[in-house]
Parts: C-alpha cells; structure tokens; sequence
C-alpha cells in the first residue's frame, strides 16, 4: 500500500492509503474526508492512458460529490 502524504489534485486528503494492480486496478481510502472507491480492469500494460483517465475522472467525481470540505468523523 501506499500513502498520499499532500492533498491530491482530485480532491484526496493528506495520507490517503490507495494501491495499483498490473491489470489497472486503483483502490484508495481516504479516511480524513471519509470517501473511498475502487476502479477494476483487465487491461494491459499497466497505466494505460484510458484506464488512468478513468481513475482520475472517477476520483475527482466522487470528491465533487461530496464537496471538497466535507468531512466525516473516523471512528
């Protein structure tokens, strides 16, 4: 896994845990804003532009979605 240590552009919190599958599969969990999400593929080679759009659309989306300062309490 790995840790987002700065905001992200798509509106991700400061360490966000996200990992990357060589299929282009993407999860994160960003637990300072309470949002996650995963997309899944089967397309190859890793990091096709396509699949890497995608991610950054639907991660941008779900931020959108629940407002850049929404954020929920962890427990």
């Amino acid at each position: 896994m790995f840790i987002t240590h700065e905001p992200g552009v798509t509106g991700r919190g400061r360490n966000t845990g996200w990992w990357a599958g060589i299929a282009n599969l993407f999860w994160w969990c960003d637990r300072e804003k309470g949002v996650a999400g995963m997309i899944a593929s089967q397309i190859m080679p890793f990091g096709d532009p396509q699949v890497m759009g995608q991610w950054f659309a639907c991660e941008g989306a779900v931020y959108a979605a629940v407002g850049e300062s929404s954020t929920l309490p962890v427990r």
